[in-house]
């Protein structure tokens, strides 16, 4: 439940369910699944692409492609950032 009400909180929408599914949101689209390693999954938006993983509230983002003038460590340095931030900021705690 603490997804589908994360995403709720952000504006995301999401087809799917606490395990497996897809979201939407703020120009950005993309699919999650649960694992024994946590949440992951792959995104697209904004001219990027890429992949996320998120474990006991940290996350990790590889960028697979992204517009030429931008850097890829910034990219993922930001995403990650605003993954961790929401996560943090869920009010029943990290995800």
């Amino acid at each position: 439940m603490q997804l589908l009400i994360l995403a709720e909180e952000n504006q995301v929408h999401v087809t799917g369910n606490e395990q497996i599914g897809l979201f939407s949101g703020r120009g950005v689209d993309g699919n999650y699944q649960f694992s024994d390693g946590g949440l992951h999954g792959k995104f697209s938006g904004h001219g990027v692409t890429g992949e996320f993983s998120i474990a006991t509230g940290k996350a990790t983002v590889t960028v697979i492609a992204k517009p030429f003038w931008l850097p890829k460590a910034l990219i993922e340095r930001k995403i990650a950032e605003g993954l961790d931030t929401l996560c943090a900021g869920h009010d029943e705690g990290p995800i």
